[in-house]
């Protein structure tokens, strides 16, 4: 049977808990995403704690996307209130899905505690798509490069022999990479766009990188030729299927790249 849409938003939390909980009915993630912003102060804090003492992976779930889904405009998330160390703890979850949301759920704050989990984890490139997130709201001086770095030696890596785990790692690490870039100004953000650019999984990341330049004045007589556009390359629909994700990215495996 179909599940039964419910609408939250004038809901205390224990009401949202008890319908999330149950298999017949559905709620709409936007939904519980656009809840906090409704919601009484004190039932937004009573989602923070239950995430905080959450026995289980279902009252876990609610609370990561309640605080941490993504979100078309920043406008719409509404920071983990609390102290960010359960979430911190919940990066080393057995669950990938819950890991992964925890990162997201990180992004959003701004706390010393976030950055030291970037610094903890900076060392391991293979983890790029999930701690380029935290740089977010905890950037510092020179992690664009550093990124960048990493980020060109696992193209090197994975381009070789490329699978399509590698180029589902490479799209969401170019992606999130974009997210940090976008807010902020340093001497290495041209250099990044550009690269990735250039080495883009899919088109989309390129068309996307492209118009920001353009606007900005920025967008170099490569990015114009090459765009997605000029290359007949467009998309009916600009959500690719894993799979046309993979085949798009078959070129990108005939050169490797390097950086001083």
């Amino acid at each position: 049977y179909p599940k039964k849409k419910r609408l939250i938003w004038n809901w205390t939390f224990e009401q949202i808990r008890a319908s999330y909980r149950r298999t017949e009915d559905f709620i709409d993630e936007s939904d519980l995403k656009a809840w906090p912003h409704r919601a009484d102060e004190c039932e937004v804090l009573k989602a923070a704690e239950c995430l905080r003492d959450a026995k289980d992976d279902l009252d876990r779930q609610l609370g990561l996307i309640i605080f941490g889904g993504k979100v078309l405009y920043r406008s719409e998330v509404f920071p983990y209130p609390l102290d960010p160390e359960p979430l911190i703890d919940l990066t080393e979850h057995a669950d990938s899905d819950i890991r992964s949301q925890a990162y997201q759920a990180l992004s959003h704050i701004k706390n010393k505690k976030v950055r030291a989990l970037y610094e903890r984890h900076a060392g391991d490139s293979s983890l790029l798509p999930y701690t380029v997130k935290l740089l977010q709201q905890n950037y510092a001086f020179g992690d664009t490069k550093r990124v960048l770095g990493q980020l060109i030696s696992e193209y090197n890596a994975r381009m070789t022999t490329p699978t399509r785990g590698d180029y589902v790692w490479l799209y969401h690490a170019q992606e999130d990479f974009i997210e940090v870039l976008n807010l902020v100004r340093d001497d290495h953000r041209q250099e990044a766009l550009i690269w990735i650019y250039e080495h883009s999984i899919i088109d989309r990341i390129r068309g996307s990188i492209r118009q920001r330049m353009i606007a900005n004045r920025t967008a170099t007589p490569l990015m114009i030729k090459e765009s997605a556009f000029d290359r007949g390359q467009l998309r009916g629909d600009p959500l690719f299927s894993m799979d046309s994700l993979c085949a798009e990215g078959q070129h990108l495996g005939d050169g490797v790249v390097s950086v001083d």
